[in-house]
């Protein structure tokens, strides 16, 4: 896996995770609305994900001047998607020493308590039901900004 790198003085970035256009579009929108002055990155499937992050071997992640491989802050990930779900993803994520400090967000339409359980065993850092409007998806964004950008201490970049 590529060099990690995120220097403190770059502005936070969040990668979501969604085989769904239209999610990842009302989601940034909602973002964007409420004044997110971070960077918001999207990729369609997990493989893409892994990609990104450095894990394929595919050279496709996104990297630094440095060569180093850009990793998010946190991540937003979709439980449902084809190919790679969200399980086998916050699954492999855990295993690279890496990337097993890196805040996941599962964002599910899923309602099950054995989805909610089975999210948190493979390492999920909270499971946040996709909100049905505009306004709750506005609402989620801004306590998701409030609480993993302002309350809360993420983990530096490498420190698995």
């Amino acid at each position: 896996m590529p060099e990690q790198h995120r220097p403190h003085h770059q502005t936070p970035l969040i990668l979501m995770v969604d085989d769904d256009p239209e999610d990842i579009f009302l989601t940034r929108r909602a973002f964007m609305g409420i004044g997110w002055s971070g960077q918001f990155e999207s990729v369609g499937s997990a493989t893409e994900m892994y990609d990104r992050l450095g894990l394929s071997g595919h050279g496709a992640s996104a990297t630094a001047r440095d060569g180093s491989a850009v990793i998010p802050d946190i991540i937003i990930l979709d439980l449902n998607m084809p190919g790679i779900n969200g399980f086998e993803a916050l699954e492999r994520i855990g295993k690279e020493s890496g990337l097993a400090h890196l805040p996941v967000v599962v964002l599910s339409t899923s309602q099950a308590d054995s989805d909610v359980q089975k999210a948190y065993s493979l390492g999920a850092n909270s499971f946040i039901s996709k909100p049905v409007s505009n306004e709750g998806m506005t609402r989620l964004a801004e306590r998701f900004r409030d609480y993993w950008f302002e309350l809360s201490r993420l983990p530096a970049v490498g420190t698995g």
